[in-house]
């Protein structure tokens, strides 16, 4: 079953931490010839060899340590320097990076004042030159001293070294080097549109596969992927337990089902929290708070044993299968995107005969926080989702999210339009392709839009459904 899967999770994050580094080697402005390319491979796996042990460790410390956010100025790290708490050349170090990026954040919001009309995604791709493109060695170091610098401030809130200092001339800093959620609107919360918008391609696939099984690992593999309207490519890769081919099938079922409903409540349940927090993490919550926004209709008490070990068990298989995406004109470039990484978490036991052993009470996790990432536009934009559609039944959570990220997408639209061509498209991002007969299916698909239009998702309905098929997202702006 998918639970056994969590004896795997330290090797998961050792291969997670390779992976993820592969897409390293496309990092540099000036790519090397074959040749050099050649000479300098021993050197290159040599080099992430000597960091990889580090990185594990400092992450592995971190893990310990748990929910660690920290207040503090940059008096404190000169102060601390000066009494030998932080060894100088890694305080310098750190009062640097956080000057270079205090000051692009100055000219960031100095932006929206000077020119407020630029298009988001463009505004981000001028300041995306703003960061140096470094060395593969000088990236890993930097990953390194990051860590080193989080875990040795935290251990030192905790004697009571890191004191916020009564100076107004001292920037005020939130720590980790965990980036703020983007913001979004009022009544809404943040989907991160570098993992939003391949999960908008996630109808295209009917089944996935059939699972195969790993004889060397023991498990069976089922990997569904599709494309993006560019090519770019959107894998899950799912590896679980199972008695037999026949119990593999019905589980994959079974698994893909809960990725379009339930575990998109899981996820989403999370994002909202986070966006609470104005952090993409680390956030301890209790595994209530998270259902408590799965379910707004809910109250904290009066969720059974049974429901908390199913809601544990999506958010375990959402952080257990990651999105890779590799696009098109960079084949060998996979980005690993969570949905959500868990840090930390109460003991629980998921195979115990007692439900109330198989969940743990508290956990304390991230969303898509990953500094490998920061020159991709989309990891800095997010699509607002209304937080009262976190109350609709997870059959509709699909075709909502769906609408909320296209929305953001087309943002100089006030409709959503269906050609006669984007039919089936429709029909499947909705959920309702497969009732055969024609009036009923349009009689579902408007259902849902009315759902969507009482969570304020979109701002009216048609009568009818009648290509081309017009979905109202904005108000039409008024002529002056």
């Amino acid at each position: 079953m998918a639970l056994e899967r969590q004896n795997r999770e330290a090797e998961k994050d050792g291969w997670r931490i390779d992976k993820k580094r592969r897409r390293l080697n496309n990092s540099s402005i000036d790519q090397p010839n074959r040749k050099e390319t050649n000479m300098n491979q021993d050197n290159s796996s040599n080099e992430i060899s000597k960091f990889k042990y580090k990185i594990q460790g400092t992450e592995q410390q971190a893990r310990e340590q748990g929910e660690t956010n920290m207040t503090y100025t940059l008096h404190n790290i000169t102060r601390l320097i000066e009494s030998g708490h932080i060894p100088k050349d890694l305080g310098e170090w750190h009062i640097q990076q956080v000057e270079e990026q205090n000051r692009i954040n100055l000219e960031w919001k100095k932006s929206f004042k000077d020119d407020p009309d630029i298009p988001q995604v463009d505004r981000v791709n001028l300041f995306i030159g703003e960061f140096k493109v470094l060395s593969q060695e000088e990236y890993l170091s930097n990953m390194v001293r990051h860590g080193e610098m989080h875990n040795l401030l935290a251990m030192l809130q905790k004697k009571g070294l890191l004191n916020q200092d009564d100076n107004s001339d001292c920037q005020l800093l939130q720590v980790d080097g965990y980036q703020p959620i983007p913001k979004v609107n009022e009544g809404s919360f943040a989907a991160i549109r570098l993992i939003a918008d391949p999960l908008n391609n996630l109808y295209k696939i009917n089944q996935p596969p059939v699972p195969k099984y790993l004889q060397s690992e023991g498990v069976y593999v089922t990997v569904p992927e599709c494309n993006n309207s560019k090519g770019d490519t959107i894998k899950l890769e799912y590896r679980f337990r199972a008695s037999s081919q026949k119990e593999a099938n019905i589980q994959v079922r079974y698994w893909w089902k809960r990725v379009m409903t339930s575990q998109k409540k899981a996820y989403q349940a999370c994002w909202a929290l986070a966006s609470e927090k104005g952090i993409r993490g680390p956030i301890k919550a209790k595994l209530t708070d998270l259902m408590i926004r799965a379910s707004p209709e809910r109250t904290k008490d009066s969720f059974r044993s049974e429901e908390k070990a199913r809601f544990y068990q999506d958010l375990f298989d959402v952080q257990q299968t990651p999105i890779n995406f590799i696009k098109k004109d960079q084949p060998n470039d996979t980005l690993i995107l969570p949905f959500i990484t868990v840090h930390r978490k109460d003991e629980c036991n998921p195979l115990s005969d007692k439900v109330s052993e198989r969940y743990p009470n508290e956990i304390t996790y991230s969303v898509l926080d990953n500094p490998l990432y920061e020159n991709e536009a989309l990891y800095h934009i997010a699509a607002g989702i209304t937080r009262g559609s976190l109350g609709l039944n997870k059959a509709d959570v699909h075709f909502n999210q769906w609408i909320s990220v296209r929305k953001n997408q087309l943002m100089d639209s006030t409709h959503i339009i269906f050609q006669e061509k984007d039919a089936q498209q429709l029909y499947l991002v909705a959920g309702v392709s497969k009732i055969e007969n024609k009036r009923m299916r349009n009689k579902r698909l408007l259902e849902k839009l009315h759902r969507l239009k009482k969570v304020d998702t979109i701002i009216s309905v048609p009568l009818r459904v009648i290509f081309p098929f017009k979905i109202q997202i904005r108000e039409t702006p008024s002529k002056k």
